[in-house]
């Protein structure tokens, strides 16, 4: 078995493998990944504001699509984490 580890995308990636996929990892480390997506979208700083259409497209409007983000979220299903993470973040990142 092997381990998955990303930074930002790669890291939302690593908490999805060890949440949606437990049996697959013997471990995960997430850098800066993004745990809940309604989070994420609500959080947005002011020059991604121009992207925001763009990311409501792809990822999911939270006005709209709230029950699917959150169920797409690895933070939904933190019960399930049965492997070692290891979570790097900072203390004042609002999108993590």
């Amino acid at each position: 078995r092997v381990g998955i580890y990303g930074g930002s995308y790669g890291g939302y990636a690593a908490l999805v493998g060890a949440t949606f996929t437990p049996d697959t990892f013997r471990c995960a480390v997430d850098m800066v990944g993004p745990s809940n997506l309604l989070t994420l979208l609500s959080s947005v700083p002011e020059y991604w504001k121009p992207m925001l259409a763009f990311m409501h497209a792809k990822v999911g409007n939270p006005e709209t699509e709230k029950e699917m983000l959150w169920e797409r979220s690895p933070l939904s299903r933190v019960d399930d984490i049965r492997i070692p993470i290891l979570v790097a973040q900072g203390k004042n990142d609002p999108r993590v």
